[in-house]
């Protein structure tokens, strides 16, 4: 490599994208760079979120990139005495490099493999100041940004995604059967975890890896290069279950591969509604979705810095033990290089994209940007969809296109939130979530990941510094039934409407009609089972037919579910139908049950029959 002293003599400040540092990943290049910033009194620009990207890398632990975490680490420690480090006021990564694109006298620092180019070009940036692109290859030094967005040429779409030949197994894999990594160790498939539509997961032998093997017409040429490209990233981070061995018959025959082993339940299974959340997680309070949503982030910002988009982001793509116990999953599917993602799930893509077939094109980060924005949603408001609503359109689709987003900064539009609490949710968030999700939802502004991942880690730590004087605010579901702390000798005994109603901490209606005559640990266990409050979401079983992930049909699923109704959104009428039965079957069985309340029902009746009765002859 060239005398980088003399390269960048003449430019007065650095600006530095935290890709840049990743990329070289040599403590000689790290210590010249300080060097020419101490010697020749330059300034170094870095963004606001440069701290935040720190942070993923660090997180994730990859032992490759060790040096990267201690050499950068060092390297400001060197600089902060010498007052040389400017941040930026912007967050976003488009912002930063924006703020400083036609300043001549600096040099822009941008990995070649993260996404920062990709933003550049997408959002058709032009500017006179140099650039520094550097890989683990090279540097290449451009003297204008525009210079440099027309020799880095935009990777096109693989070929391969046009064949339709599959690379077939000649065998079954099931549990007992061995197969070989590429070195020919054997690896045992001791049992099953899951069947899906492309294969089976298995356990190992080693408890910290699974089996992923393919059916039959599953491996096409273009996804088994794909798995070589993802082994050879050496992606091996503490919450990502990404491919790092490939798995074959004993006749050389692909099969699979394996990948670490992800621990609790998912998202989506979780982060489904008050019962979901009460049954998985009785003991949280806003701080652990808080910091769930941050380890999710994270990890998913930590592929973005890789050149790798998650494509299909939904819950059901991550599973949970704790909340800093995050593990993101189904990694096979990711847009890598130029290999596309080629499935996505409605709910969570960008009505942009709903027409298209997700293998013939790469995805732009802005699309990731809206998937994560659901997301974000979605996890603080533990499975409900931003644009779930009350007395709306027919469909969610129509909700979205329309950017009916049902919540306001001014409380203008609380009769289209739906019921069940989540009113007292948006209103629990900090002042720049709410903004942030407004200008999302309701006017169509894009936020990066990276934005999301700072408006929810201030929100962390105001949860934290206890900032918020309404303890209520500190709850899952702030306001809600649940929230009554009970004495554990009442667990198992009965009160009256009176006592129920004396003793709940709170006097929303709903939940005062919900409290009758019921069981106290029936309520704790598995909520208002008797009085259903309608909880809205489009990810409950009942709507599954529209919110799965599509598989060899590289498109969406049938969407005619999902109907709106005064409460929110539900699969299909014979669908509600079903609700209904179940629920007067459940009332049934509770009057059984309980012989005493339902006697004071029969003579309450019995009473207003009577007078009604003589009403009549009076």
């Amino acid at each position: 490599m060239a005398d980088l002293s003399e390269v960048f003599r003449g430019y007065s400040a650095f600006v530095l994208d935290y890709s840049a540092l990743l990329e070289v990943g040599d403590t000689t290049v790290h210590d010249e760079l300080v060097d020419i910033i101490i010697n020749q009194e330059k300034k170094l620009f870095i963004s606001k979120s440069f701290r935040s990207f720190h942070g993923c890398v660090s997180l994730e632990g990859n032992p490759r990139e060790k040096d990267v975490v201690v050499c950068t680490r060092d390297m400001f420690s060197r600089l902060y005495p010498t007052h040389s480090i400017r941040e930026s006021k912007h967050t976003s990564t488009l912002g930063f490099v924006l703020e400083h694109a036609n300043n001549v006298t600096e040099c822009l620092f941008l990995g070649r493999n993260s996404e920062t180019l990709e933003r550049i070009r997408d959002a058709n940036v032009t500017g006179r100041c140099a650039v520094c692109v550097f890989s683990k290859e090279r540097m290449d030094l451009y003297p204008t940004l525009d210079i440099c967005l027309s020799k880095e040429k935009p990777i096109s779409v693989s070929q391969l995604t046009q064949s339709n030949d599959y690379l077939d197994v000649e065998v079954y894999c099931n549990v007992g059967d061995i197969v070989y990594t590429e070195a020919g160790e054997e690896v045992s498939l001791v049992s099953k975890i899951s069947t899906g539509a492309e294969g089976i997961v298995f356990h190992t032998k080693d408890p910290k890896l699974v089996a992923k093997i393919y059916h039959r017409g599953v491996i096409t040429p273009l996804r088994w290069r794909k798995l070589i490209t993802m082994r050879d990233m050496h992606i091996d981070a503490v919450g990502i279950c990404w491919p790092c061995e490939l798995l074959y018959t004993y006749n050389r025959v692909p099969v699979g591969y394996l990948m670490k082993t992800g621990k609790g339940t998912t998202l989506g299974t979780a982060f489904d509604g008050p019962d979901a959340m009460m049954e998985h997680f009785p003991d949280w309070e806003r701080l652990q979705v808080a910091k769930t949503l941050s380890s999710t982030l994270s990890r998913m910002i930590y592929l973005h810095m890789h050149g790798i988009l998650v494509g299909d982001i939904q819950l059901k793509n991550a599973m949970i033990s704790t909340p800093d116990d995050v593990y993101l999953i189904d990694m096979d599917s990711v847009q890598v290089a130029d290999m596309p993602c080629p499935v996505g799930t409605e709910e969570f893509t960008s009505p942009e994209l709903w027409e298209s077939s997700f293998v013939s094109f790469l995805r732009k980060p802005r699309h990731e940007d809206y998937s994560i924005s659901i997301l974000v949603f979605s996890l603080l408001f533990c499975g409900q969809h931003p644009y779930a609503q009350r007395n709306g359109r027919e469909t969610l689709r129509e909700e979205m296109q329309a950017l009916a987003f049902p919540y306001s900064l001014d409380g203008s539009t609380d009769d289209r939130i739906p019921l069940g609490g989540y009113d007292f949710i948006w209103k629990s968030l900090s002042d720049r979530l709410r903004e942030m999700f407004y200008d999302t939802f309701a006017k169509g502004r894009l936020y990066e990941s990276i934005e999301w991942l700072n408006a929810v880690s201030e929100y962390t730590d105001m949860l934290i510094k206890r900032e918020f004087e309404d303890e209520e605010m500190y709850h899952v579901f702030p306001y809600h039934v649940w929230n009554a702390k009970l004495d554990e000798s009442q667990v198992n005994s009965r009160r009256t409407v009176r006592e129920a109603i004396i003793h709940t901490s709170i006097n929303d209606e709903v939940a005062m009609g919900a409290a009758k005559d019921v069981p106290l640990s029936s309520m704790t266990r598995r909520g208002l089972d008797y009085a259903k409050i309608p909880y809205s979401n489009p990810y409950s079983s009942a709507s599954a037919s529209s919110s799965k992930s599509t598989g060899k049909s590289q498109g969406f699923a049938s969407n005619n579910g999902m109907q709106n109704t005064s409460s929110g959104y539900h699969s299909s009428s014979s669908s509600n139908r079903g609700k209904q039965a179940e629920r007067s079957k459940g009332l049934v069985e509770f009057l059984n049950n309980n012989h005493q309340t339902a006697l004071l029902l029969a003579l309450f009746a019995a009473a207003i029959l009577l007078i009604i009765i003589l009403s009549l002859f009076l």
